[in-house]
């Protein structure tokens, strides 16, 4: 059920400033790797060891690239800095 909702609210991820939250994305991503290498270990064929080499290659990809923005936010001091409000509508 989780999944399904951070897989919703997923659709605009690359448009959100970057923050700690991205985090919440990196736990999932790493669940489906090893589910997948585990199937791909009872199942061994070629085509479920490519589904699995692929969804690794995703979420190690996917936890690296968070690290890094999280190192550089830290270092630049904007890791915990709130976002801007958006700007008031006009009438």
């Amino acid at each position: 059920m989780s999944e399904d909702a951070l897989l919703l609210w997923a659709r605009g991820l690359l448009t959100w400033p970057f923050g700690a939250a991205w985090w919440a994305f990196t736990f999932p991503l790493d669940a489906l790797a090893v589910a997948a290498v585990r199937y791909a270990q009872l199942h061994a064929t070629p085509a479920w060891r490519m589904v699995a080499a692929a969804t690794l290659i995703l979420a190690t990809a996917f936890v690296v690239l968070v690290l890094l923005r999280t190192l550089l936010a830290f270092l630049g001091g904007t890791l915990f800095v709130p976002p801007a409000p958006p700007p008031a509508k006009k009438s």
